[in-house]
């Protein structure tokens, strides 16, 4: 092709209101359990897209212009319940949903038209999703405790509307971690190893810009380091 390609880039920013309910309940002094509750939240977004490496001839199609789009965030519903064998053991488990049923499509209007349009809308539908999680924490001795655990995760992109921008996928989470306690100081550090499933794009996303539309096949994973220190008063 004699044009390189060309990138864009959206700009902005928003705000948003909702609210959290929460319930902790200890049955007895082994077993305690949990419940949360966090509202939808939809954020309006205003910015500015822009554009680079546009050849010369096309540049007066695509220029900088404001851009405005909303989209709700879902409702998550979180629980657990957490079980103390031993004074030195502490098994957990917990699930979260989420209503990604809420995201049905993303619309940027334009304040200038773009390639002719004063407006874009790629369509999403995606379906709520869940998790579930396990773990423990062993309490070697006063100074030192181990953590471990695992998560799977089901994704919201349904097979029609996945593309490369989202790669997301079902998920498989592998965590372990220390905490180190000295007096009121506390080291923590934690390494977890998320795995992502494959997955196949065969869909007519991203066809409007044939032949890129990246259908094929997607894989991934993700190494992750935490580390905090916290001062108890």
């Amino acid at each position: 092709y004699p044009f390189p390609d060309g990138s864009q880039k959206l700009e902005g920013d928003g705000n948003g209101y909702g609210f959290n309910l929460g319930l902790h309940y200890a049955v007895n002094d082994s077993i305690s359990l949990g419940l949360s509750y966090r509202s939808r939240i939809k954020v309006d977004i205003d910015g500015t897209l822009s554009f680079a490496d546009i050849p010369a001839p096309f540049g007066p199609y695509f220029p900088q212009t404001g851009a405005h789009t909303s989209m709700t965030l879902p409702s998550q519903v979180f629980g657990g319940i957490a079980f103390r064998f031993r004074p030195d053991l502490v098994v957990e488990a917990g699930f979260r949903w989420e209503e990604w049923s809420t995201y049905d499509e993303m619309r940027i209007d334009l304040d200038q038209a773009v390639g002719g349009q004063t407006s874009s809308t790629v369509p999403r539908d995606w379906h709520n999703s869940y998790a579930l999680n396990i773990g423990a924490t062993y309490t070697v001795n006063e100074t030192v405790s181990l953590l471990g655990g695992y998560l799977y995760s089901t994704n919201p992109v349904p097979g029609s509307t996945f593309e490369p921008a989202i790669p997301d996928s079902d998920t498989h989470l592998f965590c372990i971690g220390t905490n180190l306690q000295f007096d009121r100081l506390v080291f923590s550090a934690s390494y977890g190893f998320q795995l992502q499933t494959d997955r196949d794009k065969d869909n007519a996303i991203g066809a409007q810009y044939y032949p890129y539309d990246a259908n094929g096949k997607y894989a991934s994973y993700l190494h992750l380091l935490g580390v905090s220190l916290t001062y108890r008063f």
